[in-house]
């Protein structure tokens, strides 16, 4: 009896020690760290020594040698794919049509089509570009439209994808991407933030301060010191807009940056800090990113006074 239980803890303790060996280190991003989102742009277009922490860049769109380039430089890599839709262009597309009914009805906003996931044979696909992702150096993933249970159309269909069909997808997600290693972000699905928080390491956010949902991230992501990366898209010139935001996210301790919604390129954003950045200032650093001009030049009186008459 005590030889049996002595090699069962023996036998429990090499299987620990495997595990452990075998399992990958997971970065953890910290709260109060910056970031720039940089969807729609080629790899020669983008500027490798930004001086931000994170960048979030396309999974398809830059090589593996490229993405190592950005890290080298120190910066933390986030790669970005659509997991509850299909995206015309991409190179597995085909794929995804060859498998009957997964690729469902086209979105009204997007030349995107919606997947059913509850389809299980959607799984090696997406195991596909997480592995892509590893392939490409990416610290983590934001797999986009991981809600579709609350989209109309969706529910208009013969066996909808209920609340719980999506949690039980995003957890799989998580945990395929935490088993290679990858970080994952928890992007918007604010109804399912409490219940999904423990599973992400970050989360990523677009219009909560649209709705006036931000605490939500306060009371689960936050507290538990994994940060939000929010962006709100206007213009910083925008008096409404900029009262909005900061309404929203003060004191939330949110890396947010404001950007133009039809231009997710790496030059035209601003970061924001509700604490610190006051209407007037913001406005002088947009009107100097769109004109090129530096900031601290001796053009900065004279945007001052636009501002200021704009205002």
């Amino acid at each position: 009896m005590k030889f049996s239980f002595l090699f069962s803890i023996i036998l429990l303790n090499i299987i620990l020690i495997k595990q452990a060996k075998t399992s990958k280190k997971v970065w953890k991003p910290k709260i109060g760290m910056t970031w720039n989102w940089i969807l729609n742009a080629n790899s020669e277009e983008i500027d490798i020594n930004e001086k931000v922490d994170i960048l979030g860049v396309d999974l398809f769109d830059h090589s593996a040698d490229f993405i190592k380039e950005l890290k080298k430089n120190g910066h933390k890599i986030i790669c970005y794919f659509s997991a509850g839709t299909l995206e015309k262009g991409r190179p597995d597309t085909k794929k995804f049509f060859k498998i009957p009914n997964l690729v469902m009805n086209k979105m009204s906003d997007w030349d995107e089509y919606y997947l059913n996931i509850k389809n299980s044979a959607i799984k090696p696909l997406m195991i596909n570009r997480l592995d892509l992702a590893v392939e490409k150096h990416c610290d983590a993933i934001e797999p986009d439209n991981v809600d579709i249970y609350l989209s109309e159309s969706v529910k208009k269909w013969r066996d909808p994808v209920t609340r719980q069909d999506q949690i039980n997808y995003d957890i799989w997600l998580s945990s395929e991407a935490r088993k290679r290693g990858l970080a994952i972000a928890l992007k918007n699905d604010i109804d399912n933030v409490i219940t999904l928080e423990p599973y992400f390491d970050f989360a990523i956010n677009e219009d909560c301060y649209v709705y006036e949902e931000c605490y939500f991230y306060s009371y689960s992501f936050i507290l538990n010191k994994k940060p939000v990366l929010a962006v709100a898209y206007g213009s910083s010139c925008d008096e409404d807009f900029l009262v909005k935001v900061k309404t929203s996210v003060y004191g939330r301790r949110f890396s947010v940056i404001i950007k133009d919604p039809n231009r997710l390129v790496q030059k035209n954003y601003l970061s924001y800090v509700p604490e610190k950045d006051d209407m007037i200032h913001m406005c002088i650093k947009e009107m100097a990113m769109l004109n090129g001009t530096n900031v601290t030049s001796d053009k900065k009186n004279i945007l001052l006074k636009s501002v200021i008459i704009l205002v």
